[in-house]
Formats: C-alpha cells, structure tokens, sequence
C-alpha cells in the first residue's frame, strides 16, 4: 500500500492524535483503579466511623431511659 504526498499530509498529523488517544485508553484502566481505590477508603473510613457513631447513640438512649425510669419512680412516691 503506498500512500501518496497528499495523503501523508493528513495521515502523519492524525498519527499524533491516534497515539495520543491510545495513551488515554491505556491509562484509563489505571486511572480509574485509583478513583475506585480512593472511593473505597472513603467507604471504609465511613464504616468504621459509624459503630462508634451507633454505640454511643445507644448508650445515650439507655441513659435517657434510665433516667425518666428514675423520675418516674421518685414521683410515684410522692
């Protein structure tokens, strides 16, 4: 296949782009391991947060309990 003058001028300027385009395609798998890896750390910092978060809403609502239990009981005396 040979090319003539004329057509080199398109095709050598386009070769450029095509490279350029394969770069980004081979990239782009590593790229978006990063964002999910990311995405994930996220998650997991999320998570980890949250029994904490759960435990002490626990504690404060057995707390809170406990206590008009108490008040309930010293006004009943009365």
């Amino acid at each position: 296949m040979s090319l003539k003058a004329v057509e080199l001028q398109v095709a050598i300027p386009r070769m450029t782009e095509v490279g350029r385009i394969q770069e980004q395609q081979l990239q782009r798998p590593t790229h978006e391991q990063v964002l999910l890896h990311d995405e994930r750390k996220q998650l997991d910092e999320h998570n980890r947060q949250r029994p904490i978060d759960v435990e002490h809403t626990e504690k404060g609502m057995i707390r809170e309990r406990e206590q008009r239990q108490k008040k309930k009981t010293s006004l009943q005396r009365f």
